[in-house]
């Protein structure tokens, strides 16, 4: 009885067996593969035009802050070619570029700037990472402001971190790797990411894909949401994403370096083949190193008094008029440092504030907060510049604070002056950056007035 139980049970499988093969089985779906595009692809003609609206919320004082409207509309047009890969995740994404115009206008409250791209700063590397597209130039470093106007909502590199991985079907949903929504979003940390695209349609050889969802992280040490929604249309032919829309919405508390936001982005991005390669040649691409120079990922600042230095992409441009000039020190989300620098009276050529002088205005500046000054001394910098550093210690508002003030003297007379606070436990983090910082500094000299027709 136990065999010929067996042999029913064997003879039901052999039966099922037939007659799944009898009954003709539909037809698997059509997949189709979205591909980011290869080094070996032709180069692109980019158009990116977006624009934000909303309000920004700066702090005044402690516990109060204050609201400005805020509006910006841009179009940046330039035309790329894929690189390869650097690393993994979103260093797989690569693009070298010139940059043909920037055309942008920045309204906060009643204050309009038009900030501009350098024209020998207009070939970039445009490199994929999960906090954001890492811009630098072949041709010598940027500025914050040119750094803020390359990073636009829309960017084709940072879209195609939405493209799925294994090839899909209509209908077929996926989300994207943790990755690509910070690097669309320029977000430094994520706590949450919920992106899910959709492959809508196929019509003629064009995807349309949908992407929705919300993001929740940090960028700078402030705190934010945002959502995201829109499409992209990508040619399954040529193998190239050629358009996309989408809304992206901000609610971002005030930082330490930057502004509360509540905003409202929309962007437009086209792409189609190059008419000319123009600078994007096999050969200059090819010259492009797997690891960008140190030297080109720093920042170049010009201060209104004639003066300027290079410093790494962690100090932030708080505040910059005539006569001063705020920097921040953020690292991995955290306030380190503060760096305020000020114009001096010129002095007569080849003279400078004596340093007696100079420590006693310090000793009146910091009052009843200076317990003692630690070290007095001339820095070498290996030309005619004058560099004298005085290390102060003592208190604010009950917590230990470490001040680093630095004199700086051209033998033509001009002047400018530093001064560096840390808290105390917290020096360790600054390291050599303010010393690196001052020896990277230069004088411009001032342009000749015109003179008024007679």
């Amino acid at each position: 009885m136990v065999a010929a139980s067996r042999f029913r049970r064997l003879f039901a499988l052999a039966f099922a067996g037939l007659w799944l093969l009898a009954v003709p089985s539909a037809d698997a779906a059509e997949q189709y593969t979205l591909a980011p595009p290869s080094p070996q692809s032709a180069v692109q003609a980019v158009d990116i035009h977006f624009q934000v609206s909303g309000t920004a919320e700066f702090a005044i004082e402690k516990g109060q802050s204050l609201a400005h409207p805020l509006a910006a509309q841009a179009t940046l047009k330039y035309r790329e070619r894929a690189l390869p890969g650097s690393g993994r995740e979103a260093q797989t994404l690569r693009a070298l570029r010139y940059y043909d115009a920037i055309d942008a206008k920045i309204r906060v409250a009643d204050h309009e700037t038009s900030p501009q791209l350098a024209d020998d700063r207009r070939l970039l590397v445009a490199e994929g990472h999960r906090d954001g597209i890492l811009f630098y130039s072949p041709q010598g470093p940027l500025t914050a402001l040119e750094l803020e106007l390359l990073r636009a909502p829309g960017d084709s590199l940072g879209l195609s971190g939405l493209l799925p991985s294994k090839p899909v079907a209509v209908g077929e949903k996926w989300s994207p790797p943790s990755w690509a929504g910070q690097m669309l979003t320029d977000t430094e940390a994520a706590a949450k990411s919920d992106l899910t695209c959709t492959l809508e349609s196929v019509t003629d050889g064009q995807a349309k894909v949908k992407f929705d969802g919300t993001l929740e992280g940090a960028t700078a040490g402030s705190s934010g949401k945002i959502g995201l929604h829109g499409f992209y249309l990508y040619d399954t032919k040529s193998q190239q994403m050629t358009r996309a829309e989408l809304e992206q919405t901000e609610d971002r508390s005030v930082g330490p370096i930057s502004p509360g936001l509540k905003v409202k982005a929309t962007a437009v991005m086209t792409r189609t083949p190059a008419a000319d390669e123009g600078s994007l040649t096999k050969e200059a691409a090819a010259a492009v190193p797997l690891e960008p120079p140190s030297a080109l990922t720093q920042l170049t600042f010009h201060a209104a008094w004639n003066v300027e230095f290079r410093h790494d992409r962690e100090w932030h441009v708080f505040q910059q008029s005539e006569q001063i000039a705020v920097l921040r020190l953020m690292e991995r989300g955290e306030f380190v440092a503060q760096c305020n620098l000020a114009p001096v009276r010129a002095a007569n050529r080849g003279e400078h504030v004596p340093e007696n002088q100079f420590q006693n205005d310090i000793r009146t500046s910091l009052g009843t907060r200076l317990k003692k000054i630690e070290k007095a001394e001339t820095i070498p910098t290996g030309d005619d510049r004058f560099l004298y550093r005085v290390t102060a210690t003592g208190e604010s508002n009950k917590t230990p604070i470490t001040w680093i003030y630095y004199l700086c003297a051209a033998p033509s007379g001009l002047q400018t002056s530093f001064v560096f606070a840390v808290e105390t436990s917290l020096r360790e983090k600054l390291g050599n950056r303010d010393l690196e910082m001052l020896k990277s500094l230069r004088f411009v000299e001032q342009p000749k007035p015109t003179e008024a027709r007679k």
